[in-house]
């Protein structure tokens, strides 16, 4: 669509400008694993939103490792009926938290960004994101120093 409104040579062009820049950039982080913990009060929804998220994961070649759809928390209120008299009438209401949690694994700092962003564009309307990140670091100068001895 975007090479037919720019025209195929200038698409091209564009393209290679732009990955000739990234491969002067800084060297890329790697994760070792990223864990996305979703929260909803209805797990239907939760339920629609990991097979979008595992359909995702598929089309850009990652695994991604699903929980299923579990209860968090369950919390309970009693209330009055009426709001001046009646303590003998109470309705007890609950608000239930369901859960997801996605894991992936092994990616690349570019690779993550993407997936999260997207993953967050399609997030539905009340449903809260979590998101871990555990990176790979390099060895310390001082450790590494160390071990060659």
């Amino acid at each position: 669509m975007l090479a037919s409104r720019l025209g195929k040579s200038r698409y091209i062009w564009s393209l290679t400008a732009l990955r000739g820049n990234a491969s002067s950039a800084v060297p890329d982080e790697l994760y070792k694993r990223i864990s996305v913990d979703v929260l909803s009060h209805d797990a239907a929804v939760l339920r629609s939103y990991g097979q979008f998220a595992s359909l995702a994961s598929k089309e850009l070649d990652l695994s991604c490792e699903q929980s299923s759809v579990e209860k968090r928390a369950i919390e309970r209120r009693s209330l009055l009926k009426s709001k001046h008299i009646y303590k003998a009438h109470f309705v007890q209401y609950e608000l239930r938290t369901y859960g997801l949690t996605l894991r992936f694994r092994h990616l690349t700092g570019s690779t993550a960004e993407t997936l999260l962003e997207y993953l967050q564009r399609h997030l539905p309307e009340g449903v809260a994101m979590q998101v871990e990140r555990v990176r790979i670091e390099p060895l310390p100068d001082q450790l590494a120093k160390q071990d060659a001895h």
